[in-house]
């Protein structure tokens, strides 16, 4: 009796381990196809491609942090110098990598319609930090960008040297004083501080002192969140551009949502101390309240270099939308900082 029992328990166990190996097996195997479905797409449209990888496509080491983009990309062009394009598979996602002058040209000019915008364009609503032009795509990126261009004019760009340059000076005696005391120092952050002064002075009209040694400078943990150099990070911002539709689902988000806070209460305050009115100051936030004279900003729609027509497209200036466009510059300095 015992023995039978004995038998019957490992035979129980067997088909147990037997079930959940099947499970495992069909799991792996839904994954496969999942990540998979996309691959034959370049040869469906009789373009030369690379053998992708399954879930990493042919952005492997990039997508596991171990090379810098650019070289990878460079290399997979090597492997098609006499092709003037060519397909590839960033992760899951086909990408047509294109390489020749003439037809890129053609791509950013006449083509460009249908290549303003990528997926995680899509998706630029999921956070605050992505609400800004750099995310857009059609008639809003349209239209922001049309009147955004003047305001970087290099006229305007010269009223704004003198706030630089007065960072520059106060770097220049942090160098002296951090060299003095030791000398190794920390090159990523060091410069992070000076970015964020600039920053803060050119674009926000506020000082914010990052390179004193001010004990909790809210600034100067805002600069660490912004510029902040984890694998985390760099995994979150490479799944946001592969899958975002998934990062999202996951309540994820690329910066933590105190930067988002702290900068619309920053420039919130800053608007309403000119009274919404540009100040003799000449820096980022003075250009953008001159869109304020109006309550909308008129730009033409994207859809015009299509059909011809002369559509115009209307977009009311609002609070968030001078403080989101106010406060890009430290979303692309943290992420110039983050590919260095």
């Amino acid at each position: 009796m015992i023995a039978a029992a004995v038998v019957s328990n490992a035979i129980s166990e067997m088909n147990a381990l037997l079930v959940l190996a099947a499970l495992l097996l069909v799991i792996f195997y839904l994954l496969y196809l999942l990540t998979t479905r996309k691959f034959g797409y370049w040869k469906e449209k009789d373009v030369p491609y690379i053998e992708p990888v399954p879930l990493l496509g042919n952005y492997g080491k990039y997508i596991l942090q171990r090379e810098y983009p650019g070289h990878m990309i460079q290399k997979l062009c090597q492997k098609f110098i006499d092709q003037p394009y060519f397909g590839a598979f960033y992760g899951t996602e086909p990408v047509l990598i294109v390489h020749s002058p003439e037809i890129l040209r053609h791509v950013l000019t006449k083509d460009y319609y249908y290549v303003n915008g990528r997926e995680s364009s899509d998706y630029s609503t999921g956070e605050v930090v992505t609400q800004n032009m750099f995310f857009s795509s059609g008639d809003k990126w349209k239209v922001v960008r049309q009147n955004l261009t003047p305001l970087f004019s290099s006229t305007k760009m010269k009223n704004m040297y003198h706030l630089i340059e007065k960072c520059s000076f106060v770097f220049e005696d942090m160098l002296d004083s951090e060299i003095s005391m030791c000398d190794v120092m920390d090159v990523r952050e060091t410069t992070a501080r000076y970015t964020m002064d600039c920053i803060c002075s050119a674009a926000f009209g506020v000082e914010s002192n990052t390179m004193s040694n001010e004990p909790n400078n809210p600034f100067k943990f805002m600069a660490d969140a912004i510029f902040e150099a984890s694998t985390y990070r760099g995994f979150k911002i490479i799944c946001r551009a592969i899958w975002p539709a998934i990062f999202y689902r996951l309540g994820l988000s690329l910066f933590p949502p105190t930067i988002d806070q702290f900068f619309s209460k920053l420039l919130k305050g800053v608007f309403e101390s000119r009274d919404y009115k540009p100040s003799p100051r000449n820096d980022f936030v003075d250009l953008v309240l001159t869109f304020k004279k109006e309550d909308y900003i008129t730009g033409d729609s994207l859809s015009n270099a299509k059909t011809g027509a002369d559509k115009k497209v209307k977009l009311k200036v609002d609070d968030e939308l001078l403080w989101r466009n106010a406060s890009r510059f430290s979303r692309r300095a943290s992420r110039h900082q983050h590919q260095q």
